[in-house]
């Protein structure tokens, strides 16, 4: 098993994710145009990588930018989001993007060992993850997510996103795993899946565990609250004083600013979007210098703010993947 599968049925997005490999700013493998609900099972088992969903490449070229060993398989998925959107006038199951179902098909039939996908952060996109969590909950699967903004990378824009993972719970994993080697099988009868289950759910939160509690005070179900997680240590879990607390945090934080600044969005060009129908006329928006044209000799203004508007901010799920590997490999969450 190895290699990359891309899936988009935008013909412009498949178009760019080519222009994209043969210049190697991603990794080679086969782009496939057909609508998601086509693709057979049988016909992606081989692949290591797959990207459904893989507009112009923002999850795939996440996973270059992550430390995700090269050799370990992955999925992802950011499915589309106007069926729970205002501009797709939230049709909900009805409309005929809402394409999970057929998503999911292929999720159980192969049972890949991590899944990441997003969603918009809104009341919409958290009953959608909702109902995504108990399908995959039903097949062995623990669901991890996080709400994080394109801004916490210094990106120049919110993009408030609901980044999610999945991984086996123990006693789930492929086929294509269980064909690798003994050693893999020792770790799932070692109860591996399960352990990093475990720590993903302690470390993140999960969609059950995100339900409010029955006294309605607001408190999230089984959590603490952010003064508690930053009073705590890794290693002792004693309180520290208020100012040891305020140098450490004095000291992240000046090295998170130093790095920013040195960041790719230092430099941006101004797009100028027409966001009439919202009353807002024609707002200018900055984006990331360079971002046109998204791949050389490839026209059409429109296809490409469609496509980077329905795009992830690949430095963003890079940072998500990393700290999921880091749950994974026994650490602490620091996200």
């Amino acid at each position: 098993m190895g290699g990359v599968y891309y899936n988009d049925n935008d013909r412009y997005c498949c178009d760019v994710l080519r222009a994209r490999i043969a210049d190697g700013n991603l990794p080679r493998g086969f782009v496939d145009e057909r609508d998601i609900s086509e693709v057979s099972a049988e016909g992606i088992k081989k692949y290591a990588q797959a990207h459904f969903f893989a507009g112009i490449g923002g999850w795939p070229y996440a996973v270059e930018l992550s430390d995700w060993p090269a050799d370990e398989p992955i999925w992802t998925a950011s499915c589309p989001c106007q069926p729970i959107s205002g501009a797709g006038k939230r049709r909900g199951e009805k409309d005929s993007r809402h394409l999970w179902p057929a998503l999911y098909r292929l999720i159980s039939k192969h049972k890949p060992n991590a899944l990441f996908g997003e969603q918009v952060a809104s009341g919409d996109g958290s009953e959608w993850l909702d109902g995504v969590s108990l399908d995959l909950e039903e097949i062995g699967y623990r669901v991890g997510t996080i709400d994080l903004p394109a801004a916490g990378e210094g990106a120049p824009i919110i993009r408030q996103r609901l980044w999610w993972v999945a991984c086996p719970n123990g006693g789930h994993a492929s086929t294509e795993r269980e064909q690798c080697g003994g050693q893999q099988r020792q770790q799932q009868a070692n109860g591996g899946d399960s352990e990093i289950g475990a720590r993903m759910a302690s470390a993140m939160p999960t969609r059950r565990a995100t339900r409010r509690t029955e006294s309605g005070n607001g408190q999230i179900a089984g959590s603490r609250s952010n003064s508690e997680r930053l009073a705590s240590t890794a290693s002792t879990g004693r309180r520290q004083s208020g100012s040891a607390r305020g140098e450490i945090f004095k000291s992240r934080t000046v090295k998170r600013l130093a790095g920013l600044c040195r960041s790719d969005w230092s430099n941006y060009e101004i797009v100028w979007c027409d966001e009439r129908a919202a009353g807002k006329g024609w707002v200018p928006r900055r984006t990331q210098s360079g971002v046109f044209p998204l791949a050389p000799r490839l026209s059409g203004r429109m296809d490409q703010l469609r496509a980077i508007g329905n795009s992830i901010v690949p430095q963003v799920a890079a940072r998500f993947i990393n700290a999921f590997l880091e749950v994974k490999n026994g650490g602490t969450l620091s996200i």
